[in-house]
């Protein structure tokens, strides 16, 4: 019975030891895979925040030149407004 018991455990052991083994293999090959999805993400969202920084400096840059030459460059594409397009409605004009 003794011989049994050791032939058991002794065969076990080594089973054990594998099954751990592959067991800790495939938790760090997940886990590489979810690093490297992860830090692919992180490089495509800078990129873009670059680029959109750089296009936005670029925007700003010649809107600073076109009004440093007395053009006038609304924000957002809006058109630019007149001095004296405004009326306040205090005064002047006919009003019924």
């Amino acid at each position: 019975m003794g011989y049994m018991l050791r032939a058991r455990l002794s065969s076990s052991f080594p089973s054990i030891i594998v099954t751990s083994q592959l067991g800790l293999y495939f938790l760090h090959k997940d886990y590489m895979i979810a690093q490297e999805a992860i830090s692919h993400q992180i490089h495509v969202r800078t990129r873009k925040f670059k680029r959109e920084k750089l296009t936005a400096l670029v925007a700003l840059a010649s809107a600073a030149k076109l009004h440093s030459h007395g053009t006038h460059v609304a924000p957002h594409g809006l058109p630019p407004q007149q001095s004296g397009a405004i009326d306040s409605g205090g005064g002047g004009g006919d009003q019924r």
